[in-house]
């Protein structure tokens, strides 16, 4: 509550003057006087914190200012009053600062004059603002303004910075050519960042050394030494280092001297004054190379251009990694087609999700008669369907490609296809869908394995069953039927030396030898399926061997046999170096099938001539007046299990395997074998055998 004094001006004037509820201090001044005649209590608290010497609260209203003011705050008020009589205008402080409990505030004062009727300044009121909040908003406001001005250039700074780099991120995103990713970097470095040389280098871990990929500007003059196109690795020099740290370094050149820091094997530092960075490109945990840069003003470990570099590195050696990376799968790729181009498995690979054929091995080409040869980037389906618009395809799932695509594999599904020609093709499929890291189906692999060759084998192995079971069942049935004849007469009591019984025993012996003949032939090819057949070449006289195979068949068969000799004396010799034994199974063969297919009263002819140099060899042929075979089958004669298609020759067919047996017989002794017929008319089969053959 304020104080209150007598004095020249009325009290209610002096409380209407003052505030008694006022939030600043206020206080009335006798300026005549220089007392004051009344004032609140913010006032009389601010000049108590004022005072040099403790106060009595008591003693500062109604006292003269210089009880309770220091000097020099009484010469400041008197200037204060004789400002305000001589400009006739209010005094406004500017802020002050002062200490209050050792903590600084900030205060301003008005000096507002009271004149009397005479228009002379009598009285002021003074008044005290306590703008400490004001104060350090504002300096708050003024230090975020600096704050926002040095950010503002901070983000302009980065801004540039971020450009720079977003540059050079695309100038070489999606570039896999090392030498395009080489003059991209260094142009565009040396745009940007004013350098006045940049070097890039890529990683060689196998030879151990860095190798210069690009460097811009090259020296106008040869006197001018460029660096070292190769650096090894954990040399003494600084580049060679480089390499084990993660971080730049810069190279601060000073002065014009010589320098005896070097970079390189080959290269000091040159002069003058120039600034390096070294900059190694690490992409996960792989240094792919490094970035050298000159500078004609030095370097900040915090500068634009170490952080702008710092900034590109990442983008860089990712690039050098991708290009690295892709060149080593496409060595790959070339590797794995290599491999994939030797199976004789037709392979197709495509890609998702439109099925389109990325590659085609050597084997698929020749099972497609070169037709998917033009099918490269069509798609699976458009290839499928020009395909069996050019065949016969008999299958009900013929889209097993497109069904991999789906995440559904088909795994050796057999397909018949009748080729344009008319000729058969089997095939073995096989298709399975391959899945990328994120199991997300990347494309399909199909694989066809002809099977053409097994079917005809598997074919051959069923008719050779069946001629076996019918070959073998003939000799055991008549064998059989004899032993029950006998077996009748011995019931019967009858006596085992008549005529019927010697038939029978008679031909017991001769079905035991037709079937041991069938057994030893089946011996025999298995003998060859397992490379397991003999061959003892020995000299011996071939004309002797052939009068021997005379004599014994004509003793034991009622088919005439005729030796022919072209150029040969009854008994002149003719060696030869053959295994015998087998020799003589050839021509039993030959004579036994001759027999087989011809009338019991035709005779059969077996011929011998000798031929001169160069062949030195001797021929042999084996001629029968039978039914002959048909010109087409004669291409098949030696094969095994091929059925003729003559039908009288299909009834007396044995197991098939004899003429096979033969004509390997025959090669086994390096010779040839051949026949000629015309159907009905008779068959003679030629064989070539060399005097002095070696056995292959």
């Amino acid at each position: 509550m304020p104080i209150h004094v007598s004095s020249s001006i009325d009290t209610a004037t002096a409380q209407t003057l003052m505030l008694q509820y006022s939030p600043v201090g206020m206080a009335f001044y006798d300026i005549q006087n220089n007392r004051l005649l009344s004032a609140n209590e913010q006032f009389i608290e601010m000049i108590l914190c004022l005072a040099d010497t403790p106060l009595q609260r008591e003693k500062i209203i109604g006292y003269p200012s210089t009880d309770w003011l220091t000097k020099i705050f009484v010469d400041r008020a008197q200037d204060v009053v004789q400002y305000i009589i001589k400009h006739d205008v209010p005094f406004i402080s500017p802020e002050r600062c002062i200490m209050i409990n050792d903590q600084a505030t900030y205060w301003t004062w008005t000096v507002q004059p009271h004149y009397d009727e005479q228009h002379t300044v009598t009285h002021v009121l003074i008044t005290l603002t306590d703008i400490t909040t004001y104060v350090l908003k504002q300096r708050q406001i003024e230090q975020r303004q600096i704050e926002l001005e040095q950010a503002r250039i901070h983000i302009e700074e980065e801004y540039k910075r971020l450009e720079i780099i977003q540059t050079i991120a695309q100038s070489i995103q999606g570039t896999l050519h090392l030498p395009e990713i080489g003059r991209t970097i260094t142009r565009t470095i040396h745009q940007q960042l004013q350098a006045k040389c940049v070097s890039l280098y890529t990683a060689d871990d196998e030879q151990q050394q860095f190798m210069r990929l690009d460097r811009y500007p090259m020296p106008l003059s040869p006197s001018i030494p460029a660096e070292h196109t190769i650096i090894p690795y954990n040399n003494k020099t600084l580049l060679g280092q480089i390499r084990e740290q993660h971080k730049p370094t810069l190279i601060d050149v000073v002065g014009n001297g010589p320098s005896t820091t070097r970079l390189s094997d080959s290269e000091p530092i040159p002069s003058p004054s120039t600034s390096y960075i070294c900059l190694p490109l690490w992409f996960k945990d792989h240094c792919e190379g490094l970035i050298l840069a000159s500078f004609a003003h030095r370097l900040q470990t915090d500068g634009a251009e170490v952080k702008t570099l710092m900034g590109c590195a990442p983008h860089i050696a990712a690039a050098l990694a991708h290009a690295r990376l892709h060149a080593i799968v496409k060595a790959r790729h070339r590797y794995l087609h290599t491999v994939l181009d030797q199976i004789p498995d037709g392979i197709l690979l495509v890609d998702a999700p439109d099925g389109t054929i990325s590659y085609i091995n050597n084997a698929a080409l020749q099972l497609s008669n070169g037709y998917l040869q033009h099918h490269l980037g069509v798609t699976g389906h458009q290839a499928h369907y020009q395909w069996m618009n050019n065949t016969q395809y008999h299958s009900s799932k013929n889209y097993f490609i497109m069904r991999a695509l789906r995440g559904e594999p088909t795994y050796r599904q057999e397909h018949h296809i009748t080729q344009a020609d008319g000729t058969p093709l089997f095939q073995i499929c096989s298709a399975v869908p391959l899945y990328n890291d994120q199991k997300e189906i990347a494309g399909a692999v199909a694989i066809f394995q002809d099977i053409t060759d097994l079917k005809h084998i598997e074919q051959q192995k069923q008719t050779f069953l069946a001629l076996t079971s019918h070959a073998l069942r003939t000799p055991v049935t008549a064998i059989q039927g004899f032993a029950e004849i006998l077996q009748m007469q011995l019931v019967s009591g009858q006596a085992l030396d008549s005529q019927r019984s010697e038939r029978a025993i008679t031909g017991i012996i001769e079905y035991s030898h037709y079937l041991t003949y069938l057994i030893e032939e089946m011996l025999d090819l298995a003998r060859l399926e397992k490379s397991q057949l003999s061959i003892h070449m020995e000299q011996h006289d071939l004309h002797a061997t052939l009068r021997h195979v005379v004599e014994r068949h004509n003793r034991a068969s009622q088919h005439p046999l005729n030796l022919i000799r072209d150029g040969l004396h009854a008994d002149e010799p003719l060696f030869a170096t053959f295994d015998e034994y087998r020799i003589m199974q050839v021509l039993n063969n030959l004579i036994s099938n001759a027999t087989r297919y011809s009338p019991k009263t035709c005779a059969i002819s077996l011929g011998l001539r000798r031929l001169p140099a160069p062949d030195n060899a001797a021929l042999l042929w084996i001629h029968d007046e039978g039914i002959g075979i048909a010109e087409q089958d004669i291409p098949y004669l030696f094969e095994r299990f091929h059925p003729s298609d003559t039908t009288e020759r299909s009834k007396n067919s044995g197991l098939g395997i004899g003429l096979y047996l033969v004509k390997e017989l025959v090669t086994r002794h390096a010779g040839m074998i051949w026949a000629e017929s015309k159907h009905m008319t008779g068959l003679t089969v030629y064989v070539q055998l060399p005097l002095n053959a070696q056995a292959t």
